[in-house]
């Protein structure tokens, strides 16, 4: 799995002009730290081999409560993938 750090504004920019290659098996979650880590406002960006994959993976954080480092996956999930 290939995995990316970027700014939030920078992966905003990146989904409204459809620049994230391979999106259709892409996730994004906050990364963690502190305020004042340098990382601090980015995302991390994670491709999975396959869609089926990653709609498993996230389908997997929605049987536990939510969390702040779960996975969202750039191209909203279609109602029974992933199960």
């Amino acid at each position: 799995m290939r995995k990316e750090t970027m700014s939030f504004a920078r992966f905003n920019e990146a989904m409204r002009d459809g620049s994230i290659k391979d999106s259709e098996r892409a996730a994004s979650r906050d990364v963690t730290g502190s305020v004042s880590s340098s990382s601090w406002g980015s995302v991390i960006v994670q491709w999975w081999p396959s869609r089926g994959a990653m709609a498993r993976s996230v389908r997997m954080q929605e049987k536990r409560e939510r969390q702040s480092m779960d996975w969202r996956p750039c191209i909203k999930l279609r109602d029974g993938e992933g199960y």
